[in-house]
Formats: C-alpha cells, sequence, structure tokens
C-alpha cells in the first residue's frame, strides 16, 4: 500500500501554483485583449491611428506588388 502512495502522489503545493500562475498569464491577456477590443471600438484618436496604418499597409503593398 507504502509504495502505490509514493507512486501516485497528491498535488504539490507547488503544482497549485504553477497553475494559478498559467491562468493568471491567461486572464492577463484575454483582460489585454478586451481593452484593445474596446479601444478599437470606442477610442477616436486609436480609430484613426489604425485606419492610418491600414492606409500605409495598402500602400506599401502596391510597392510590393508592382
Amino acid at each position: 500500500m507504502e509504495n502505490q502512495e509514493s507512486q501516485n502522489p497528491e498535488p504539490t503545493v507547488e503544482k497549485f501554483l504553477e497553475q494559478v500562475e498559467k491562468k493568471n498569464s491567461e486572464n492577463e491577456v484575454s483582460q489585454e485583449k478586451e481593452n484593445l477590443e474596446h479601444k478599437r471600438n470606442h477610442d477616436e484618436e486609436f480609430k484613426e491611428l489604425s485606419q492610418q496604418e491600414e492606409e500605409k499597409a495598402r500602400e506599401a503593398e502596391k510597392f510590393v506588388g508592382s
């Protein structure tokens, strides 16, 4: 019996903390995505800069394509 317990140890605090840290970083990424999405939809300055960048990209494609 003792052997089986050592082969299947209970989850350690370290593993638990690793999982918590992983979930926190995933939440931070999703929060950042939400913030950018909100800016993209509601921030006029952000929209304007985004449109300028898209225009620059289209201009660059013209030069690359020719």
